[in-house]
């Protein structure tokens, strides 16, 4: 379901590798897919769902960074459970926000998990705070988009359709203003 799974190694675009290199342990504090409004079914486009599938995504991406980067990942719901963590939540995903809004579809987000682009809203201060509160060296937010390209020829408008997830993935490290590691374009079978 995540691009990172496809893959063989994890290559990144924009990477600080002697700041990576020294992260032991990361929390995936920040996640949600983004599926289009074509595919997302019934109402509520433009809409934040909360759902298990983002939840069981989230749990495999952790399993999947762990493996390929040997990185300790924080369990989610140790991470939920954490007070700072709730904070955040409830100051940033609770009532109206600014928070991520796809242009067209739904917004798919793992029950009590920051939404996407949520630590990018948080000034470097709040999110060193929150790393220290959850003892991690790093907080990674990660955001999959949805697609199904046309695969073959499309005939009056049918053809075959399979799904494809485009990634995006940053990592913000304690005392480091722009995230150490960026990658806006990780593509996998969904």
């Amino acid at each position: 379901v995540f691009g990172l799974t496809a893959c063989g190694s994890i290559k990144v675009r924009d990477v600080n590798e002697a700041e990576v290199m020294k992260v032991k342990k990361v929390a995936i504090a920040s996640f949600s897919f983004e599926v289009p409004a074509k595919n997302a079914g019934g109402s509520g486009a433009g809409l934040s769902h909360e759902t298990e599938e983002a939840a069981a995504a989230l749990r495999e991406i952790g399993s999947v960074l762990a493996q390929k980067m040997r990185w300790t990942i924080l369990n989610p719901d140790e991470m939920r459970a954490n007070a700072a963590y709730k904070n955040v939540f409830e100051a940033k995903m609770k009532g109206w926000q600014t928070g991520k809004v796809p242009p067209a579809g739904k917004l798919l987000v793992a029950p009590g998990v920051l939404d996407a682009q949520t630590l990018r809203r948080l000034k470097p201060a709040e999110r060193d705070a929150l790393m220290s509160a959850l003892g991690v060296d790093a907080l990674i937010e990660a955001n999959v988009h949805i697609a199904f390209p046309s695969k073959g020829v499309a005939v009056m408008g049918s053809g075959s359709r399979y799904p494809q997830s485009t990634s995006s993935v940053w990592m913000y490290k304690r005392g480091v203003e722009a995230p150490v590691w960026f990658e806006g374009r990780l593509v996998g079978e969904a």
